[in-house]
C-alpha cells in the first residue's frame, strides 16, 4: 500500500486504506472501505448489484427470488439513499448552530473512571489483577456509547469533524485509563515492549468504536433528535 502511493504520488485515492492498511485482520477491508470512501454511488450500485444477484436461487412464490431481491436492493441501495437525504436535512440545521468539542474531554475523563472502577471492583470481589479479557465488554461499549454521545453535542459540527472528535475522545480515553491502570499496578506487563503494543491496540480500538459510534448516530434515520 505504502508502495503504491509513493510509486503514483497519490495520496488521496488511498488516504483510508494507507492507515488500515498496517493492522492485521483489519487491513484486508482497507481497499473496499477506501472504496466505499472514494466512490460512494459507485460502491451503493456494486453492493445492490452483488447482493441481488446472490439472492436468484432463492425460491419466493415459485419465482426466482423476485421479492427477496427487491428486499434486497432495497436494503443495499435505496435505504443509503434515504440515510443520505436525512444527512443533508441534518447539515442544514446544524449550519445555524455553533460546533462544540469540550465535552469530549469531560466523556473520556468519565469513561476513563468508569474503566478503573471497573477494575478495582473485579480486584475487590475476585482478588485477581483485571486484565482485557476480563472487561472486554466494557472497553467496547463504553467508546461505542461515549461516540455516540460525542456526535450528539457537538453542536453545527460537520460530520466528519464529529467522527475526528468522537475518535480522538476514544484516543484520550485510552491513554487516561492506560496510564491510571499502569501506575495503579493494574494489566502488568513483562517488558516495556508489550506495554507499548498493548497500548498502541487500545488506542485503535477505543478510537474505531467511537468512531463507529459517531457513526451510528449520524446514519439514524429520525428527523427530529437532538443535533
Amino acid at each position: 500500500m505504502l508502495y503504491l502511493v509513493i510509486k503514483e504520488k497519490n495520496f488521496k485515492d488511498y488516504s483510508v486504506a494507507l492507515f488500515l492498511a498496517f493492522f492485521k485482520y483489519v487491513g484486508y477491508l482497507a481497499f473496499p472501505i477506501q472504496m466505499t470512501y472514494r466512490y460512494p454511488t459507485l460502491a451503493r450500485f456494486m453492493a445492490g448489484h452483488w447482493a441481488t444477484e446472490s439472492v436468484h436461487a432463492v425460491p419466493v412464490f415459485g419465482e426466482s427470488g423476485a421479492l427477496l431481491e427487491h428486499g434486497v436492493f432495497c436494503l443495499f441501495y435505496n435505504w443509503p439513499l434515504t440515510i443520505r437525504r436525512h444527512m443533508e436535512l441534518r447539515a442544514q440545521k446544524r449550519a445555524q448552530m455553533k460546533p462544540r468539542y469540550g465535552h469530549a474531554a469531560v466523556l473520556a475523563l468519565g469513561a476513563a473512571g468508569i474503566l478503573i472502577g471497573a477494575d478495582i471492583l473485579y480486584l475487590k470481589f475476585t482478588g485477581i489483577i483485571p486484565d482485557l479479557k476480563h472487561i472486554w465488554w466494557l472497553m467496547a461499549a463504553l467508546p461505542l456509547i461515549g461516540g455516540v454521545l460525542v456526535s450528539s453535542g457537538c453542536g453545527g459540527a460537520p460530520m466528519m469533524k464529529r467522527i475526528v472528535a468522537a475518535a480522538v475522545f476514544g484516543i484520550c480515553t485510552s491513554l487516561i485509563y492506560m496510564i491510571i491502570a499502569t501506575s495503579m499496578g493494574f494489566h502488568d506487563y513483562a517488558s516495556a515492549f508489550k506495554l507499548g503494543i498493548a497500548c498502541l491496540w487500545r488506542l485503535f480500538l477505543f478510537g474505531f468504536f467511537a468512531s463507529v459510534g459517531a457513526l451510528i448516530m449520524e446514519f439514524k434515520l429520525e428527523k427530529s433528535s437532538a443535533y
